[in-house]
């Protein structure tokens, strides 16, 4: 059996998805397979994916009819996985030749690891390392509440929650389906949480995976409303609440997974902590607003609309 799957979801990703592909089927790792989900891409994202599928059989490249944003195609590559391991990868990142194979020796060694990630190397659009990546994140493994206390109780850019990049490791492909449901803007981190509360992480110290950060990727200056479009073309941005959902789908994280009841106690305490500071409600408060701005815009758009309506004189319609 495969034992590692990696999801790639991909839209017009021509400029780096070669680099990409690349460094993906010169992993020392082979016993893997590549599931490619293109978002009905415009330009040559389809040629390149169907050439290097051509040529290594475990690429498995799937175009969708139309574009249905991030969030269906990161939920498809995931759930087109059938390895006991599974890593996400973004068409414009890359890896080291042996980033896999120590992501999964890591786990193999240690059964209660449910996430292995190495170091990273942040990298512009033309592979100039950026030297503003912090790599001193606080992280205490010991329990679900010293992880949780460790990604949301550092301010700024201290927690390995701003940055994200465990996200991008090698996890248990049936803790990562528990935590993963990326439905908003900001939902990646609300699964870093709930993998946390999951299990132990392992960090391979080794700069083994790059990552891109360019004006057009989710690092870049994408707003939390753009974040919402580009996650559901067809929606509407002020209904994704995405500061609301996260913090509901933290404590549901924490009511839900199984731990130790003082354990339960001690993270309870950890978000009562951190939700109570006023940047918190202020973030809450911005989520409301939106909404109502864009319920408001809604409702003055009908009222128009039904005054733009032809009206019936006193003979009826008119012809």
């Amino acid at each position: 059996m495969t034992r590692i799957s990696v999801g790639l979801p991909v839209y017009n990703g021509e400029r780096y998805l070669e680099q990409a592909l690349d460094s993906l089927v010169h992993q020392t790792h082979k016993d893997l397979e590549i599931i490619i989900s293109d978002n009905a891409s415009t330009d040559r994202t389809a040629e390149i994916c169907r050439e290097h599928a051509e040529r290594d059989p475990r690429i498995r490249y799937v175009r969708q009819e139309v574009n249905r944003g991030g969030a269906f195609n990161h939920m498809f590559v995931l759930s087109e996985a059938t390895a006991p391991y599974f890593r996400m990868f973004a068409a414009d990142d890359w890896m080291a030749p042996t980033c896999l194979e120590s992501c999964a020796a890591a786990l193999d060694d240690h059964p209660d690891v449910v996430l292995a990630w190495t170091g990273t190397t942040m990298v512009d659009e033309d592979d100039n390392e950026l030297t503003w990546y912090r790599t001193d994140q606080v992280w205490d493994d010991r329990s679900p509440s010293t992880r949780l206390a460790s990604l949301l109780v550092p301010r700024g850019d201290r927690s390995l929650l701003e940055w994200s990049s465990p996200m991008y490791g090698v996890a248990r492909r049936e803790d990562f389906v528990a935590a993963y449901r990326l439905t908003y803007g900001g939902a990646d981190n609300e699964a870093m949480i709930k993998l946390a509360l999951r299990g132990h992480w392992w960090c391979v110290p080794e700069p083994l995976f790059f990552r891109r950060n360019h004006p057009d990727s989710s690092m870049g200056t994408r707003t939390l409303h753009e974040a919402a479009v580009w996650m559901d073309p067809s929606g509407k941005p002020g209904r994704s609440l995405p500061n609301i959902r996260r913090r509901l789908g933290t404590a549901q994280g924490v009511l839900r997974t199984p731990m130790p009841p003082l354990e339960r106690i001690r993270c309870a305490l950890v978000l009562v902590r951190v939700f109570s500071r006023p940047t918190e409600w202020k973030a809450v408060a911005w989520d409301l607003r939106v909404l109502g701005r864009e319920l408001l815009t809604d409702l003055r758009g009908r009222t128009r609309i039904r005054g733009a309506q032809p009206r019936l004189d006193d003979e009826g319609s008119r012809p």
